[in-house]
């Protein structure tokens, strides 16, 4: 059975002494075998050592438990530690406040204000950091990855020995300083920058495992790490990293990042080619999601089990499926969810016979993906409609598609041989030779080579 670490509630009553005997011995027991914990307790009181100290004093918990004397040993020894929270989280509550003052400010300016207040590089302070950047990523990586830069210099000053380097666990601190490296990298396969990637991820992997070795954080680093592993093309050691994750995941009980990982294992396996493999994998983490409430991740599993049986050819199971897809869109979704559905709709009513259809949803997703300010989507709805204008030998439209689309992919960084393929195309249109198959090939093709766009959803991170 996966041991589950202790919570915050539980921290606070030790402090508070108000655990009864049977609480008191299943709590001193897990930290006596959990290191994690043991971690998070030096880094929750300021006398969190001393603490340790106490409760066990060099003996294996029997002997400690089986004394009589126990219990108003350790009520002694805790005493204070009421107070010691308290002085906690008035520091989280300055940190939090430092963490908005250094927001406020310039990008360039952020460096230098970190590093003439090392009084200030606490904690809580990085970890505001790793925070900020995690929500900024999606929409502005450059921003982000600034972010988990500053929290890594912050890490370097409380490696230094500042004061509060004294009261964190350096366990503790190496997790974090894998994280700040993990995000670092993920911040840059963004930015389609992936041999700084590759690199950022080679320290989360040192960091790591100079940590607490607990499975949760060293799963979410194998989780951003496969990412970047796809964007490389690596698909069998994409898949690799996602089943560790997995079973790291399990291991602590999070269920939610066991169906998060699912989906991503399956991604890859669409990338790669294998589409029985994604909808077997869509499929398991939707049964995983069906207890939990977590509404975003069954809304991305749905989208992406939608597209993997369309592309399957398997339009009978992707129509069943389609109203629950816009049931949870129109329950959780945002605007983007809702163009996803409607870009989906087109394909489908154009591959069971419904042109007009199929062009009135795919010419509507386009220009509203134009209005949004994201061209590469609203290239790729191009490609479809120029299959079915191929489908229909209509030779203008198609040639007019193609002249438009190909400096829009150019400008969007989606590397040479998708260029390549991109030019195929073009010179076949321009020609009137291009085929129905070929259209079909090259809007596949590109919408596997980049995993943030197109149908295919990114589980949230």
């Amino acid at each position: 059975m996966a041991r589950r670490h202790l919570d915050a509630e539980t921290l606070q009553r030790i402090a508070a002494r108000d655990l009864d005997r049977a609480e008191l011995r299943a709590a001193g027991w897990h930290l006596y075998k959990c290191r994690r914990c043991r971690g998070r307790l030096r880094q929750a009181l300021d006398d969190g050592d001393l603490v340790l100290e106490r409760l066990f004093a060099g003996h294996p918990p029997v002997d400690v438990f089986a004394r009589p004397e126990y219990r108003s040993a350790f009520t002694g020894a805790v005493s204070g530690l009421a107070a010691s929270l308290a002085s906690r989280r008035q520091q989280e509550r300055l940190s939090a406040g430092w963490l908005d003052e250094v927001l406020a400010l310039p990008a360039s300016w952020r460096v230098q204000a970190v590093e003439r207040h090392p009084e200030r590089a606490t904690w809580s302070f990085a970890e505001g950091l790793l925070v900020a950047c995690q929500k900024s990523w999606s929409g502005d990586a450059a921003e982000a990855a600034e972010l988990a830069s500053l929290a890594l210099r912050t890490l370097s000053i409380l490696r230094r020995g500042e004061p509060d380097a004294r009261s964190v666990d350096r366990d503790l601190l190496a997790d974090l300083e894998a994280r700040a490296w993990a995000y670092l990298g993920n911040c840059r396969r963004l930015r389609s920058d992936l041999r700084g990637g590759a690199e950022a991820f080679r320290r989360a992997l040192l960091w790591v495992e100079r940590g607490t070795g607990d499975g949760a954080e060293r799963g979410r680093i194998l989780d951003l790490h496969a990412s970047l592993l796809r964007a490389q093309r690596h698909f069998a050691e994409a898949d690799q990293a996602l089943e560790q994750a997995i079973r790291l995941y399990g291991s602590v009980g999070d269920e939610g990042g066991v169906a998060r990982v699912l989906i991503k294992q399956a991604m890859t396996a669409g990338y790669a080619g294998d589409l029985d493999r994604a909808v077997e994998l869509d499929r398991r983490a939707l049964e995983l999601l069906a207890g939990q409430r977590n509404p975003r991740l069954h809304l991305t599993a749905t989208h992406n089990l939608l597209q993997d049986l369309f592309e399957l050819g398997r339009y009978d199971e992707a129509q069943d499926l389609l109203a629950e897809a816009r049931r949870l869109e129109e329950a959780h979704g945002d605007a983007v969810d809702r163009l996803r559905i409607r870009w989906f709709e087109g394909n489908l009513a154009r591959d069971t016979g419904n042109a007009a259809a199929a062009e009135e949803a795919l010419l509507a997703a386009r220009q509203s993906f134009i209005e949004m300010g994201m061209p590469y989507e609203a290239a790729l709805v191009s490609l479809d409609l120029a299959v079915l204008y191929t489908e229909q030998g209509r030779s203008s439209e198609t040639r007019e598609l193609a002249r438009e689309m190909l400096p829009i992919f150019q400008s969007q960084d989606v590397g040479r041989e998708a260029l390549a393929t991109l030019m195929l195309f073009q010179q076949a249109a321009l020609a009137d030779s291009l085929t129905a198959r070929l259209a079909r090939e090259v809007a596949v093709a590109m919408r596997h080579g980049r995993s943030l766009v197109a149908l295919r959803n990114p589980p949230p991170s």
